[in-house]
């Protein structure tokens, strides 16, 4: 069974992730917590394939 997001930026992240946002359409506050653009684009499908597998 998954967890809980805690913080703010977590269900944030989340929703983005299950939205499929692309960078630019990312909220600030995301875009401030990862460190580049690449970074989004790596966990971005690491988190939906975790999502699908139920991780």
């Amino acid at each position: 069974m998954q967890r809980a997001p805690v913080t703010v930026e977590e269900q944030l992240l989340q929703k983005a992730i299950k939205e499929e946002c692309t960078w630019e359409n990312l909220p600030k506050r995301i875009q401030a917590t990862l460190s580049s653009k690449e970074e989004w684009h790596r966990r971005a499908p690491t988190r939906v394939i975790e999502r699908l597998e139920g991780i």
